[in-house]
């Protein structure tokens, strides 16, 4: 495994395990939560403001850090949106982005 992957799966298993948002916490998200997410943690040392805006959850939950910890972030994220939609393919659930997408 690279350096990176592996950084990545660390930050993935600290959410679960420290932050208790494993599988059973995510399946109240869509899968384009998460993805909104990482887009939002890897824009926030190119476009900090704009970064805010595709930030889908309460803001106080947004923390960037470093370049590297946040592409960390936005990888577990991404692995998260992952495990959530195959989770829907998995049930026989259709999962359409524009449907998951709030007001």
């Amino acid at each position: 495994m690279t350096y990176g992957a592996e950084k990545i799966a660390q930050e993935r298993q600290r959410q679960i395990v420290e932050e208790g948002y494993g599988l059973s916490h995510d399946m109240h998200h869509s899968y384009v939560d998460f993805k909104l997410a990482a887009v939002s943690y890897l824009l926030a040392d190119i476009d900090p403001e704009r970064s805010k805006e595709y930030w889908p959850f309460e803001p106080q939950y947004y923390k960037p850090k470093s370049v590297e910890r946040n592409m960390e972030r936005a990888g577990a994220l991404t692995a998260a949106a992952i495990d959530r939609y195959t989770d829907i393919a998995d049930k026989g659930e259709k999962a359409e982005p524009a449907d998951c997408l709030s007001d």
